[in-house]
């Protein structure tokens, strides 16, 4: 098993500001337990970011690669 903790790899966490299913909370909660991440919040979305702003979560994850 491995802990969130071990991975040293970047971390991209992008959660959505509206999701109903999971708390913001929690993804707060595992971006401290990462040894290298980042946490974007999409404003105005709700479960699925990626299909209901493709454009923003796109270029934050281009940025993030390309970093």
């Amino acid at each position: 098993m491995v802990w969130l903790g071990e991975i040293q790899a970047p971390t991209l966490l992008i959660h959505s500001s509206k999701d109903t299913l999971a708390p913001l909370e929690a993804s707060r909660q595992a971006q401290t337990r990462f040894a290298n991440a980042q946490l974007y919040i999409m404003e105005d979305c709700g479960r699925w970011s990626q299909g209901e702003d493709p454009e923003i979560f796109n270029r934050v994850l281009r940025s993030f690669l390309d970093a």
